[in-house]
């Protein structure tokens, strides 16, 4: 899983004129100050995938133990008696 990480200032400013926007350093610096709390975010985030790449059968199973109602209440088919 590849990493996630913040574009750099040329890249910032290359993708503004892509969508036609002149950006000031200023307005670089200010979006890299924005988005570093929340790009750092994803590492952890890709920890936890690394350990269990496949979370939602382990939330599926989960809910499944711990929901006492029928399966066909909620969506799933009983066998038939």
């Amino acid at each position: 899983m590849a990493t996630v990480k913040l574009p750099t200032p040329s890249e910032l400013v290359a993708v503004g004129k892509q969508l036609g926007m002149n950006l000031s350093d200023h307005d670089v610096a200010f979006f890299l100050e924005t988005m570093t709390g929340s790009v750092a975010a994803y590492g952890p985030i890709a920890a936890i995938r690394r350990l269990n790449p496949h979370p939602r059968g382990l939330l599926r199973n989960l809910r499944d133990e711990a929901d006492p109602r029928p399966r066909a209440l909620h969506g799933r088919s009983c066998p038939s008696s």
